[in-house]
């Protein structure tokens, strides 16, 4: 029987020719693309943090604007009003790409988790939709590839992230709920 060392500090690893690296916590084999063993800090067999030295791209987190979808969305000329919406259930935690169009931040991208699959999913869904929004930093291997052209670990970013965050609670909080 193996016994499983768990560290705070990170140990340093190398990758292999062949693309792998061997934990020096627990002596497994396993590679940087196989999310079910490497969460881009942690490896997750024993949950030691590595260091791997000899890759350039190791995941760094990023400042994001995150935040929850609302339960009173207005939807449509009757004043009537939805929980959530057709692809996120109300409460559903989205991450949220700068703005990428000229539209004021009216209608945002997003990924999330999807109401019926639970994958991570991107959508462009409309700002008023979105309660409790923040800066906060992303550590999650599948939302870094894909946020990370857009958002970085800079201050700039983080006061981006903040300043959209900001604007969108102002926004949403004085808006009418029953307009379309």
């Amino acid at each position: 029987m193996q016994q499983i060392v768990i560290s705070f500090q990170h140990l340093e690893a190398k990758k292999n020719l062949l693309g792998q690296i061997k934990c020096p916590g627990c002596g497994i084999r396993f590679k940087m693309s196989d999310r079910s063993v490497w969460t881009g800090y942690r490896h997750k067999s024993c949950g030691q943090r590595l260091l791997i030295t000899n890759v350039e791209n190791q995941a760094e987190l990023i400042w994001c604007v995150v935040a929850n979808i609302s339960d009173h969305i207005p939807s449509g000329p009757a004043d009537g009003m939805t929980s959530g919406t057709k692809h996120f259930t109300a409460g559903t935690k989205v991450y949220c790409y700068p703005p990428l169009w000229g539209d004021g931040y009216e209608h945002i991208k997003v990924i999330a988790r999807h109401r019926g699959s639970k994958r991570y999913v991107e959508m462009i869904i409309a700002a008023k939709a979105l309660i409790n929004c923040r800066a906060k930093l992303v550590y999650s291997p599948y939302l870094l590839d894909h946020l990370s052209g857009c958002w970085d670990e800079t201050p700039e970013s983080r006061e981006k992230a903040e300043g959209l965050a900001s604007l969108l609670n102002k926004r949403n909080r004085f808006a009418p709920l029953n307009e379309p």
